[in-house]
């Protein structure tokens, strides 16, 4: 088995339509919560802060994950795991 194809984490590349697609089911669903709650201006907020929220998910940003020192994590992994060094 070669190094290319073995299991490896990395960081997914941006495709650009799943990011809008997110963004705007965010947007609608922002739009219908804050229209329920506050009316046209809640409504307007609600779909800036679903937009954004949806985008951001959907585009990886926000999945990095930090551990303190002295966490206990425990893994099974079914496939060798390489960590690349920065």
């Amino acid at each position: 088995m070669t190094k290319s194809t073995r299991a490896e984490i990395e960081a997914r590349t941006s495709k650009g339509k799943q990011e809008v697609q997110a963004a705007a089911a965010g947007a609608a669903i922002g739009a219908v919560i804050g229209a329920s709650t506050k009316g046209g201006k809640g409504a307007a907020w609600g779909a800036v802060l679903g937009g954004a929220a949806g985008f951001l998910v959907a585009s990886g940003m926000g999945q990095e994950l930090e551990l303190q020192k002295g966490t206990k994590l425990e893994l099974e992994l079914s496939r060798p795991l390489y960590v690349a060094k920065r």
